[in-house]
């Protein structure tokens, strides 16, 4: 499978700047490919999702998925307006 980026096609999991470039097509985002693609950390994940700030599934007792569009509406639930 193939990714366009910038105007380059580049192979999935092609490296760039020491990111993977990851589909965006993809529903599930397990804890790693958040913190890749929305810049949060896993220590930060673990601590919203302790104090239940962020939304996401759990499987079984180990496994953590985040869905694309909750993380997206939750972000912009929490946006800061800037006064101009």
């Amino acid at each position: 499978m193939f990714l366009a980026i910038s105007n380059k096609i580049v192979p999935r999991g092609y490296l760039t700047n020491k990111v993977t470039i990851m589909e965006t097509s993809k529903l599930w985002l397990t804890p790693t490919e958040l913190q890749a693609e929305f810049k949060i950390s896993k220590s930060s994940q673990a601590k919203y999702r302790m104090l239940k700030k962020i939304p996401f599934s759990k499987i079984g007792a180990k496994y953590i998925r985040y869905n694309r569009d909750d993380i997206h509406q939750w972000l912009n639930e929490h946006k800061v307006e800037v006064a101009s």
